[in-house]
């Protein structure tokens, strides 16, 4: 399964904006594509995302970020489209770094039992 799970705050749309990726986000996502959550992988993944997927993936993280922050939703996925053109490379990556590996990184390591 797709794990979107992770938070960034950047500058996009002429405000500093919190991208939260994780159930809600991904709720969203499904949503817009009408896929159920066992073909989210199939249809997000980072290798084969279509720039669409792209402006939909960052639009849906930053709308959970609204829902989160109780901000109004005050764009849409065509702004949000708009705003990826203005945003620098580094940001960009930035945000992919966050919905794809960040969950991975947080997690904690299994813990090992003493063995005898």
């Amino acid at each position: 399964m797709v794990g979107f799970r992770g938070e960034i705050s950047i500058k996009i749309g002429g405000k500093k904006r919190l991208l939260k990726f994780g159930t809600n986000q991904t709720a969203i996502l499904s949503d817009l594509y009408d896929a159920p959550l066992q073909q989210m992988d199939e249809v997000f993944s980072p290798a084969k995302m279509s720039i669409g997927q792209t402006r939909d993936m960052i639009y849906s993280a930053l709308a959970a970020g609204c829902y989160s922050s109780k901000k109004e939703i005050d764009f849409d996925q065509y702004d949000v489209g708009d705003w990826i053109d203005e945003i620098s490379q580094a940001d960009l990556e930035s945000i992919f770094k966050a919905a794809f590996t960040e969950g991975e990184a947080k997690k904690k390591p299994a813990s090992r039992g003493k063995t005898s």
